[in-house]
């Protein structure tokens, strides 16, 4: 049998690259948990691995339906609370949906004359912001990679993402610093 510490990789993993992730699920806990036999296979599940995906499924949902009014700072492995995201700022269409109720928050930008909805961008820029990263070309260009991840983005438009970016981020960091 594992230790309890050797379980866990992928949020062990999230965390040494990317940040303490606010939740995280132990498949074999969870078995336990719900006294489900357990699954025999790994790429062709027997009737106990499905239901342990049903109940991986389930839990995980929970937990980000649980998550979504919560801010989470992954610098300080903790929950946040210092009241709207962006100064009660955010556009009307302020979520893109989710086959399964959530939201992800989204924000309209002007990129080369024209109204463009990108998905995530307010808690990526949020993130920055926590990281310290000040408006720069090189925050930009990341921050584009990392806006490109979640929508599609054509590639003869890249310069004028670039400067959309560029923009949003600088007043989203001067209206946090004012406010």
């Amino acid at each position: 049998m594992y230790k309890r510490q050797e379980l866990r990789c992928a949020a062990r993993a999230t965390e040494q690259y990317s940040g303490k992730p606010a939740a995280s699920v132990v498949v074999t806990d969870l078995v336990r948990e719900r006294g489900l036999d357990q699954p025999a296979g790994r790429r062709r599940l027997n009737e106990a691995g499905q239901q342990a995906v049903a109940a991986t499924a389930e839990r995980v949902a929970g937990l980000v339906d649980e998550l979504l009014d919560k801010r989470w700072s992954r610098r300080e492995g903790q929950f946040i609370d210092d009241g709207p995201r962006d100064g009660g700022k955010q556009p009307t269409n302020a979520a893109a949906g989710c086959a399964c109720g959530s939201g992800i928050p989204v924000q309209v930008v002007t990129v080369g004359g024209r109204p463009v909805t990108l998905v995530a961008l307010p808690p990526l820029m949020e993130q920055f912001r926590a990281a310290g990263k000040t408006p720069s070309a090189a925050t930009t260009r990341e921050l584009l990679e990392q806006v490109a991840l979640y929508n599609p983005l054509p590639a003869d438009a890249e310069a004028e993402y670039l400067a959309a970016l560029a923009g949003e981020y600088a007043v989203f960091c001067g209206q946090l610093e004012v406010a």
